[in-house]
């Protein structure tokens, strides 16, 4: 080999060397830790309130469409009754479906099965079912749902809401996206990038505070919404994600690759 092809050997070597954090990964729902701020409901005299929601939502409980403001996601909330023990709670967009939800109190009034369907604007549907555990005691002449609830598992996830991508891109960053839509490509310089897919983000900041650790800060209209910590193990099957969003939610997941 002459001294040209070496050069030209050792300049590709870099491009060619993938970072740890480039590949499909999928989470290990047996390994997540859900967040332990509690969910808040109010059912009672007509009217649901979803407290734990930044701003809070209240509207009437009659199964109508009642514009709702302050959501990104969401800007109107149909509330329908359809038992002492069953809600169904549906959120639009401009008028189509985002979330379709359905809570059913157990008899004992200690739990709830929690199954919903979203709908985002640029990727596939997915459904989830889960558990949520109730915390203190049920609210005297209210629905069964109302008080706070932490979620305890999450029995079902349709696949594609538990994977996603990250490729490296020429540049030194990375390409990350997955089926519900959301995507972006960001270097690891601290500069924001646009983020596409959620009305919630708008922009990303990477950084790469260790050869292993992504750190990922999402905004909207330049305020933090959430930032989170992706440590890959030195074996690289295993990226650990820990999560703080606005608001004080915390939560930890495991992601293995594929």
């Amino acid at each position: 080999m002459n001294k040209l092809s070496i050069l030209v050997l050792m300049s590709i070597l870099p491009v060619l060397a993938q970072s740890p954090f480039a590949g499909t990964w999928r989470a290990d729902l047996s390994q997540s830790q859900w967040p332990q701020k509690p969910f808040q409901y109010e059912l009672a005299n007509g009217t649901f309130k979803l407290l734990h929601s930044d701003p809070p939502v209240a509207v009437p409980a009659d199964g109508r469409d009642h514009a709702v403001s302050g959501h990104p996601s969401y800007d109107s909330v149909n509330v329908r009754v359809i038992d002492e023990y069953t809600v169904e709670v549906i959120r639009k967009r401009a008028g189509k479906l985002y979330v379709n939800e359905n809570f059913k109190v157990a008899p004992d009034h200690m739990s709830v099965a929690d199954s919903f369907s979203i709908y985002p604007e640029a990727g596939k549907p997915g459904h989830v079912t889960a558990t949520l555990r109730r915390i203190g005691k049920s609210v005297p002449g209210a629905h069964a749902l109302s008080g706070a609830w932490i979620q305890e598992n999450a029995e079902s996830v349709s696949e594609h809401l538990i994977s996603f991508t990250i490729t490296d891109t020429p540049d030194g960053g990375v390409d990350v996206r997955a089926a519900t839509g959301e995507h972006y490509q960001a270097k690891f310089d601290g500069k924001e990038y646009p983020y596409e897919g959620d009305p919630e983000i708008d922009t990303v900041v990477l950084k790469r505070p260790q050869p292993r650790v992504l750190e990922e800060t999402l905004k909207r209209n330049g305020k933090i919404q959430r930032v989170t910590l992706m440590t890959v193990s030195e074996e690289g099957t295993t990226l650990t994600m820990d999560i703080h969003e606005h608001g004080g939610w915390q939560s930890k997941y495991v992601w293995k690759k594929q």
